[in-house]
């Protein structure tokens, strides 16, 4: 008798799933640090988002996940989006089968929400072809065996730009997230002058408290005490990721980011990381500049919009580049004012 053909349902996933959904997280090949369940807990706790975490099961084991946050406002554009803040998200699943059928429940759930559409944020591509001042890309760095071999890869721009952070006596150690409140007031800061909205601080200790032992917080210190950088770094399997991360530009002359990312780097080819992601940056800027010096290569982001009806449309999303005037205002406000109302502003920002 032949045996009975296994169904596959699509459902949303709960806490209790949490440990199955990260197990299927770290057996695929293209999954990311975005595609952690962690993620669900801290939007759903810091910005109060509606998270659905969609999940195909077949014979009691989950075969295919996608995950996605709904994301309201006129900010927002109303849409549902894997995965905002970040810089991938997407479909995973086990077989183009598995995949359709989590993009069939998405988009009936579109359709449940009457939301305006879906924003896809695939795995990046190495050979994608993307120009413009839009075009974005994440920068991974292969991390070799031993941190002597990293430092020789270095070019010696690099090397003595290390050195001279040193010779300022520029110092960066692991702190622990009673610290973080120092981190957040420089990224506050750098942010404020970027003229960009920053996340809040129960945002970054969600991020924290969620992922635990796999998040790190690194600051730089001067001489005398006083944090002018730090950075937050989340281990996902091999690789570490640095989401976020800033230094003070009254102190840019003595190469703090430098003093910050060898003392990460070095720590990560030490805990046997196989890659380091800088994470994302628009083409040719100067953070893109920058994170290629250390040898990083670039892939481009592959970032997908659809309508309701799973159409391919345009992107729809608040481009710096696009609102330069605001953006120049927001950069010469009062600190205390941007601190206040940034994240008020960040969180109904998908990018």
């Amino acid at each position: 008798m032949a045996s009975k053909p296994t169904e596959l349902t699509v459902e949303t996933a709960s806490e209790r799933d949490a440990a199955g959904w990260n197990r299927y997280v770290e057996s695929h090949p293209m999954a990311d640090l975005s595609h952690r369940f962690e993620w669900k807990t801290v939007l759903e706790t810091a910005y109060r988002k509606e998270c659905h975490y969609l999940c195909a099961i077949a014979d009691h084991e989950c075969q295919g996940i996608l995950p996605l946050v709904h994301m309201p406002g006129f900010l927002s554009g109303n849409r549902l989006v894997s995965m905002p803040f970040l810089d991938q998200g997407g479909v995973l699943g086990s077989s183009p089968d598995v995949e359709s059928a989590l993009w069939g429940a998405a988009l009936r759930l579109a359709d449940r929400l009457h939301v305006n559409g879906i924003d896809v944020r695939n795995p990046p591509t190495a050979n994608a072809l993307l120009s413009g001042d839009e075009a974005r890309f994440t920068l991974t760095l292969r991390l070799p065996s031993s941190t002597e071999t990293l430092w020789k890869s270095f070019r010696p721009k690099v090397r003595n730009q290390i050195r001279k952070a040193e010779k300022e006596h520029l110092k960066t150690e692991r702190a622990d997230l009673g610290r973080l409140a120092e981190f957040y007031s420089v990224f506050c800061e750098n942010m404020r002058d970027l003229g960009s909205p920053t996340h809040s601080l129960d945002f970054l200790r969600g991020v924290f408290e969620a992922f635990g032992n796999d998040a790190q917080l690194y600051l730089t210190e001067k001489p005398g005490g006083g944090v002018v950088g730090g950075a937050v770094g989340l281990r996902s399997g091999a690789t570490l990721t640095v989401p976020w991360a800033s230094s003070l530009r009254e102190v840019f002359k003595s190469c703090p980011n430098h003093s910050l990312y060898w003392k990460i780097l070095s720590e990560a080819v030490e805990a046997g990381d196989q890659v380091f992601d800088f994470g994302r940056s628009v083409i040719d800027s100067g953070t893109y500049r920058f994170k290629k010096q250390w040898g990083a290569e670039p892939r481009a982001l592959n970032w997908k919009s659809f309508n309701r009806q799973g159409v391919p449309t345009p992107e729809d999303l608040f481009r710096p580049s696009s609102h330069l005037a605001a953006v120049r205002i927001w950069s010469r406000l009062p600190l205390s004012l941007t601190n206040w109302l940034g994240p008020r502003v960040r969180r109904h920002l998908s990018n």
